[in-house]
């Protein structure tokens, strides 16, 4: 052959033999074999051509998939409307975030937590933005109704826009199961989804935001993360099932109170909760924190972590309270390493202290912290952490360093930022939220985030790289917002700015990978959540 192979021509073969074509050039007329090659077993040919194996397939451009038939031919099919061609296969948008495994996606559940009694009956509100700049997202958001999921609302959304869904209260009380109480919401195009309870934080008092997770990005075991230091009331956790017949396994670190079809729970006792259907939530309200719970299930669930209306640092130490929430993620996506980016400070000329959990989730977890000399509260920079023990921070700074840190572990940990409540110290205004923060591992390049109407004071949190770009709206970041993290003599490579931000959509865009959180707060109340992020799995159970 011209590539320097060569074939059989004394007796024809009935099995593969290193006399053959090479990889990529068979035979004429001829059998595959496992490797690429090929034999004939009929007739025997000195003759290579180039072919291909029997169903394999590429992509020659964006629009056309090619199929490799039975004779070593490649034959052109072009890809439906709405699709593109990647990795040899033709998929829809939804189907490419779904192998994204990030914050973006098609499929989603929200769930309206529960709040103070006073405020529950407030607008619970959804916001959805399209992420794609060409096509429309119709959005459909379905509720239970008549053994089947019903449209109730609906939406058709420009690219680089937003859609607010008013939607009615579904919370339930302390503990129980609500059955098929989340709202699904579906889109034809990937989409980024926030919950807020309520929405309108100027006279609610009690208001937090959650970023959704879509299905695809979702996980099957999970540590609880959230505050349960004494407040006026009391912690909660929320599982919402995605698919009918979960089975799902919760041991709590503190006992629960009975209800709604649960029981009382002991702390540290494993507890089998009923088979849940597709959207049922089961609440569970506990005496103390929920922080250390594991929670693992035979299906990809939702978790969420609240409050109904947490003190921060304490119910003695200050008022007021606020209703928190998060949407958790899955401990398979938890990281080594995390910039401990704190909100927006409220006293510009005297920063409040932030208040942080950082949890482990492995027995012997080394966790070590590096922070400015004018950070203070972070403890001893060398910590040891067993599976679900966790650590209190409250950290204070200087206006130029405000209380940045970096954190890095031996194993994977979560950790966890709490904005004080107003009357705490020195702040001033705003209230209790909580937000995650990101493992660097799952930094984005670029993200599309959400800052909502009704707070005065809305900001981005930006994390990048040191010499890093982000563009905001297509403008850059000034170089001169960031603050460089960790020791002057020393610093981590990671730097933070703090950015006003005007209400609606906004596109952040780096040269490197880069977080961002989103915060607000205006007279006793607050919200924040991560503006995305990747949710690939790097720590496998």
């Amino acid at each position: 052959c011209d590539d320097g192979n060569d074939v059989e021509t004394d007796d024809c073969l009935s099995s593969c033999a290193a006399a053959s074509c090479g990889d990529g050039v068979i035979w004429e007329g001829v059998e595959d074999c496992d490797d690429g090659n090929a034999v004939d077993d009929d007739a025997c040919s000195n003759q290579c051509v180039y072919g291909c194996l029997a169903n394999t397939t590429k992509c020659v451009d964006n629009d056309t998939l090619e199929t490799c038939n039975e004779m070593g031919e490649w034959l052109p099919t072009d890809c439906g409307a709405g699709e593109s061609c990647i990795g040899g296969q033709c998929l829809t948008l939804c189907a490419q975030a779904e192998q994204t495994n990030a914050s973006v996606g098609c499929l989603y559940y929200a769930i309206d937590a529960d709040n103070h009694d006073g405020y529950d009956a407030l607008q619970y509100s959804v916001v959805v933005s399209n992420v794609d700049d060409a096509e429309t997202a119709n959005v459909n958001v379905l509720q239970w109704s008549n053994n089947n999921w019903m449209v109730l609302q609906s939406s058709q959304v420009a690219p680089g826009t937003l859609h607010q869904f008013d939607l009615p209260d579904k919370h339930i009380n302390l503990t129980g199961v609500n059955p098929r109480g989340a709202y699904k919401i579906e889109s034809d195009v990937p989409i980024i989804a926030y919950q807020f309870q309520p929405i309108n934080g100027q006279s609610s008092f009690t208001s937090d935001a959650s970023l959704l997770l879509p299905v695809s990005a979702l996980d099957k075991y999970y540590y609880i993360v959230g505050w349960g230091q004494n407040s006026y009331l009391r912690p909660e956790i929320q599982i919402v099932a995605t698919a009918d017949d979960t089975s799902v396994t919760l041991t709590p670190a503190t006992n629960t109170t009975a209800g709604g079809g649960l029981p009382a729970l002991q702390a540290g006792q494993p507890y089998d909760l009923p088979t849940l259907s597709e959207g049922d939530v089961a609440q569970f309200e506990g005496s103390a924190g929920f922080n250390g719970s594991y929670i693992v299930s035979d299906k990809p669930i939702s978790v969420f972590s609240s409050h109904n209306c947490a003190n921060v640092p304490s119910l003695q130490a200050a008022c007021c309270c606020d209703h928190i929430e998060e949407q958790t993620f899955g401990l398979q996506t938890w990281g080594l390493e995390y910039v401990g980016a704190r909100f927006a400070p409220r006293n510009n000329n005297n920063p409040e202290p932030s208040y942080w959990h950082i949890f482990a989730s492995e027995d012997g977890t080394t966790v070590a912290i590096d922070a400015h000399a004018d950070v203070t509260g972070i403890g001893p920079q060398n910590l040891m952490l067993d599976a679900g023990e966790f650590v209190e921070l409250a950290v204070d700074g200087s206006i130029p360093n405000p209380g940045d840190f970096f954190v890095s572990a031996d194993k994977p940990i979560s950790v966890m930022q709490y904005m004080s409540s107003q009357n705490a110290g020195n702040a001033g205004t705003g209230d209790p939220a909580m937000s995650q923060a990101v493992p660097v591992e799952q930094y984005r390049p670029n993200y599309v985030v959400l800052v909502p109407p009704n707070w005065i004071n809305d900001y981005l949190v930006v994390t990048k790289p040191a010499g890093a770009q982000v563009t905001l709206d297509g403008a850059m970041i000034p170089q001169n917002s960031f603050v460089a993290v960790g020791p002057q003599n020393d610093p981590s490579g990671w730097e933070v700015a703090r950015v006003s931000a005007s209400d609606g959509v906004h596109t952040l865009e780096g040269n490197e990978n880069f977080s961002v959180t989103v915060v607000g707060f205006d007279s006793y109340d607050s919200y924040a959540y991560p503006g995305g992020l990747n949710q690939q799995v790097i720590n496998p159970q």
